[in-house]
């Protein structure tokens, strides 16, 4: 009773919510300590007080009821990592062209779009008027004013007749290209998004499978033991999965379907997962874009370069075959040891074995894979 008690307790820290909960319980609590012992700090007190502010995310839990809010913040999760790379190739867009500005345009004279505070004169300055000027906010005013020519200055103050081209390119790249490709992430993440919604698979069933797999591979290698998949199947469930009583004929033809590649006994996380969901959405492909699409895993995930591959006439032996082949072994075995067995039998019948029969019985045995597709009757 009191170790259940135990597994309770810890379950409350599996929740994000609750731990976030909890931190700002003991930062509040450190706070009251602090104002209370009323000494010398490293930190002002006055900070953990500012940290009761974070109590207002709080009301992020109401988006588990909101479906569409939630959809749109998964939405934006999931780009964050494609939008990480388009603001750092920004950046870098922002840096060459304020270095050139500092260059090119760094002594021009002052003018009425061309101020004390939007100017190339600096480095800093040079940035933060690029970044005005991605929005669109009057950058053909600033580039008017970086084209003033003589008599209008002195020559030393004068602008460039390259302006047109610095501004126009920039514009072009930084507001209409990329601010484009950021909506068209979102976009594409947004449709993705609602296909996972609309599917039978749902991102809890996705998450499941991870932690299911996650006890099968302690060690986060990526790879189990081939035999093992169906056990894995069958705890998961549907739809991913198969119900716990599945038939071994069953399992057959399930895993027929999905075509997942092995390797000499052992079978890959993302070779695994992906067939199970494609079956699942309805998602039918040709043979040669499966094959271009194990390609692409064994480039993104280099522990799959390391497994074996086993063709058979050219062709790639799935987990399907491999279990099918051992129960044709195993089945192949057990016929062999009720024919010895009744042999045997035989034998004594007629007299022609003088030592005590010892008991045979038909071998069960056959192969550990046989073995894992033994769930429900046999056939």
């Amino acid at each position: 009773v009191s170790t259940q008690s135990t597994w309770v307790r810890l379950r409350y820290f599996k929740d994000t919510s609750n731990r976030y909960d909890f931190a700002l319980v003991l930062l509040s609590l450190a706070g009251v300590v602090a104002d209370f012992l009323s000494q010398d700090w490293l930190i002002d007190p006055s900070m953990l007080r500012v940290v009761r502010m974070f109590r207002v995310l709080r009301v992020l839990r109401l988006i588990r009821s909101f479906k569409d809010i939630r959809i749109l913040l998964e939405t934006l999760w999931y780009s964050l990592p494609s939008l990480a790379n388009i603001t750092g190739f920004l950046f870098l867009l922002f840096f060459i062209f304020a270095v050139l500005g500092v260059n090119i345009f760094g002594r021009v004279k002052r003018g009425q779009h061309l101020t004390h505070r939007a100017n190339f004169e600096t480095f800093g300055y040079s940035l933060l008027l690029l970044f005005r000027m991605a929005t669109g906010e009057n950058w053909n005013g600033v580039m008017h004013d970086c084209m003033v020519e003589a008599p209008l200055c002195n020559p030393e103050e004068c602008g460039s007749i390259f302006a047109p081209l610095y501004f126009i390119s920039f514009y072009l790249f930084a507001s209409l290209v990329m601010i484009n490709l950021f909506i068209a992430i979102i976009l594409d993440n947004f449709s993705t998004t609602m296909q996972i919604e609309k599917s039978k698979v749902q991102m809890t069933d996705l998450k499941r499978f991870t932690m299911i797999w996650a006890d099968y591979d302690p060690n986060a290698k990526l790879i189990i033991p081939t035999h093992r998949l169906p056990e894995l199947l069958q705890t998961l469930g549907l739809p991913l999965g198969v119900e716990r009583h599945s038939s071994r004929l069953k399992l057959l033809e399930t895993l027929g379907v999905y075509q997942i590649p092995e390797h000499a006994g052992m079978i890959h996380f993302i070779e695994t997962l992906i067939p199970l969901a494609r079956k699942q959405m309805g998602v039918d492909l040709s043979d040669m874009d499966i094959r271009t699409q194990e390609y692409q895993w064994r480039a993104s995930f280099p522990e799959l370069s390391s497994l074996p591959i086993l063709r058979y006439r050219n062709v790639r032996v799935t987990v399907g075959q491999y279990f099918a082949s051992s129960y044709i072994a195993a089945a192949y075995k057990r016929s062999k040891a009720r024919e010895k067995y009744a042999a045997m039998k035989q034998a004594k019948a007629l007299g022609l074995q003088d030592s005590p029969l010892m008991e045979l019985r038909p071998s069960s045995t056959g192969s550990v894979a046989a073995a894992a597709l033994s769930p429900g009757k046999r056939r």
